[in-house]
């Protein structure tokens, strides 16, 4: 709809407005994992050791990037209009078959192995060890690999693919 051409007008590259609005969702992670960090801690008295509470912090705004990705990748493809609904259709399964809701080990093979390949898998595992066991992210460097892939993958996509003009559809 041409919504972007007042934008286009900055001297600015769509690849570094892509780049901020993914930190702008990161600052956004952290501001809010500490609200809950601080709540959980006052009114619900949670207690965990300070450098748990520092690896929960940096697992939830690493945790970010790949859905950010994601999100800007579906808007690039369908328009800003569609990609909400559209993300809720991709967003609600895949935290079914990742494991938000319970656990997957009774799943048919074939979902668990589309399980396998969702990034919200991958942040499940860590923030379960790292929150219920008492690890370390940095003892998961498969986890952070596939956050990472997904990622970079979707934000390299969305960047290939965002332009300041409307697409022909």
């Amino acid at each position: 709809k041409g919504l972007l051409r007042l934008k286009r007008a900055l001297p600015v590259p769509p690849g570094a407005m892509l780049l901020a609005k993914m930190m702008m969702a990161m600052l956004f992670a952290a501001i809010i994992s500490l609200v809950l960090a601080v709540i959980a801690a006052t009114v619900a008295g949670v207690v965990l050791e300070p450098s748990q509470w520092i690896r929960l912090f940096v697992i939830n705004v690493l945790g970010v990037l790949p859905f950010c990705a994601i999100g800007l990748f579906v808007g690039s493809v369908v328009g800003g209009n569609a990609a909400p609904a559209l993300l809720n259709m991709l967003y609600l399964p895949m935290a079914f078959l990742s494991g938000s809701f319970g656990p997957t080990r009774d799943y048919p093979e074939v979902l668990q192995l589309l399980a396998d390949v969702l990034p919200l898998t991958y942040l499940i595992d860590l923030m379960y060890d790292v929150y219920l066991r008492g690890g370390s992210f940095v003892g998961h460097p498969k986890e952070i690999a596939i956050l990472l892939a997904w990622g970079l993958a979707g934000g390299v996509v969305a960047w290939r693919r965002f332009g300041w003009e409307p697409r022909e559809r």
